[in-house]
């Protein structure tokens, strides 16, 4: 049996964030976080594979202060 992806709303995607459904779709826009264009192209879906590159791109790395 395959393993299908989980597929998002731009919605979905922004509720997990906690942004604006307009920071998601700017996101794509601007080649920040990639997605699938479905039917006529007007039905965005994101995958959860997409969701873990941004993040990715995006992580910051945290130094911890050493006590002195």
């Amino acid at each position: 049996m395959e393993d299908r992806e989980t597929l998002y709303t731009v919605k979905e995607v922004a509720d997990r964030f906690k942004v604006n459904h307009r920071t998601v779709l700017n996101w794509i826009g601007t080649g920040e976080m990639a997605c699938y264009q479905v039917g006529n192209g007007s039905m965005i879906r994101v995958g959860e594979h997409h969701i873990q590159d941004y993040l990715d791109h995006h992580r910051t790395e945290q130094t911890a202060k050493q006590p002195s």
